[in-house]
């Protein structure tokens, strides 16, 4: 169905918070980079407006330094557009 993914590629290392909140930080580059990612607002039945959502999958993945930077290098040479969390922005 979809021909697309979002692949968001983590530090194995992390705590689960981080995990998260990074998860959360890196999806809002990439949709603020790509508004046609976004779906439409959802009505439910008591007719209460809720906001839209991805609606592209999201595939969350875990790799050690070595090759979150072979990751890293892939990008730069297709010339493709990500988003970067880096420790410095922990502190």
């Amino acid at each position: 169905m979809f021909n697309t993914k979002i692949a968001i590629v983590l530090l194995h290392l992390l705590q689960i918070w981080q995990k998260l909140n990074l998860t959360s930080f890196l999806t809002s580059g990439i949709i603020g980079d790509n508004p046609s990612l976004v779906g439409e607002e959802y009505k439910d039945n008591s007719n209460y407006n809720y906001l839209p959502l991805n609606k592209q999958p999201v595939i969350i993945l875990e790799a050690d330094e070595i090759n979150l930077k072979k990751n890293h290098t892939r990008i730069i040479n297709r010339s493709l557009r990500c988003s970067i969390y880096i420790n410095d922005m922990f502190l």
